[in-house]
């Protein structure tokens, strides 16, 4: 949490991942929210961790937890972004992925459903437009059985998603989730799928001119840097690590995703402000030297001082901020 709140982060989403098992391996941070310790505001989505018992685990969980549970400051959020390991597409851009198993659409369907019914928003790990016409193959399926129009269910990466699934997405009522996992990835992809896919991908400006709800993040920390300054950077000037650029620009809420819409993601009386990246239309580009945003926090007794340093302004400021009948101390 310290290191997030260095880098300026008040609220973070954790979409699983492997070896993360419900309840027992999240003892610590439930622990923490129970004694109001959290300086992070988490949501968090339950993933499938036993490939081929996905489904027996869901309606385990279902009984000890359900969307909604939990405060401002830890919240379960729903399923993802893996339901089943069987719809799991590889994320590494330098290798070659062959498809799913046969057993996918059936194994996925059965989770999908499951969660639907009870009312679960769930995100689904999605690469390539290949893995994304079979997923959302089962996504309409299910559909017929249950309503999704409400639900808030989307797919991450989507890096190569095409026009067709776009619509299809859109027509289901899904959301998008995206990373700057090209940032450091420029050169796998550009050999994989060739310098004008990797110079519009993801396709950023048609999700938006879809109005299909788009989140941004940094798939940290494993994939990628959970620095979400080198996101935001990338979605800002459209350049990678590399030094590349496509040329776009974003605007993007979370907040949709997490049902937050109304407490974050916007300023005004009463909303809690996020970070967002937004479009420089008209505005050079940022320097690729220019320093990231953090903070220092230094506790001392009853006193704490910051220091922060502006991303992509020169100066720096200093703020000191002390408790009643704290000494005062020289700032650096």
């Amino acid at each position: 949490m310290r290191e997030c709140n260095r880098l300026g982060l008040t609220s973070v989403g954790d979409h699983g991942g492997s070896g993360q098992f419900y309840p027992n391996d999240y003892q610590i941070i439930l622990d923490l929210a129970r004694r109001k310790e959290l300086t992070l505001r988490i949501g968090y989505w339950l993933m499938g961790q036993k490939r081929g018992e996905e489904l027996g685990q869901y309606e385990g969980w279902a009984k000890m937890v359900k969307p909604g549970d939990g405060d401002g400051f830890l919240r379960m959020l729903g399923g993802g972004e893996y339901l089943v390991w069987a719809a799991a597409d590889v994320a590494n851009f330098g290798y070659d992925f062959n498809g799913f198993a046969p057993v996918m659409e059936k194994e996925l369907g059965g989770v999908m459903a499951f969660v639907a019914q009870r009312g679960w928003p769930f995100r689904l790990h999605t690469v390539y437009d290949s893995s994304i016409e079979r997923v959302l193959n089962v996504v309409e399926q299910v559909a017929k059985e249950v309503p999704l129009e409400r639900l808030r269910w989307g797919l991450e990466h989507c890096e190569t998603i095409s026009e067709r699934n776009l619509e299809r997405l859109a027509k289901l009522g899904g959301s998008i989730g995206i990373q700057n996992r090209i940032y450091i990835g420029e050169n796998a992809f550009v050999r994989t799928f060739g310098a004008e896919v990797g110079a519009a991908a993801p396709p950023i400006a048609r999700i938006r001119e879809m109005g299909i709800p788009l989140a941004a993040g940094t798939d940290g920390n494993r994939a990628n840097s959970h620095n979400p300054w080198l996101s935001i950077y990338w979605l800002v000037t459209g350049r990678t690590a590399g030094g590349a650029s496509s040329g776009m620009t974003a605007t993007c809420s979370v907040a949709w995703t997490r049902c937050d819409t109304g407490r974050k993601g916007a300023r005004g009386p009463a909303r809690r402000r996020e970070p967002r990246a937004r479009s420089r239309q008209g505005s050079g580009p940022i320097s690729r030297s220019s320093r990231p945003i953090t903070s220092a926090f230094r506790t001392r007794r009853s006193s704490v001082s910051s220091r922060c340093s502006r991303w992509w302004a020169a100066k720096s400021c200093t703020r000191r901020i002390r408790t009643r009948g704290s000494r005062p101390r020289r700032s650096r």
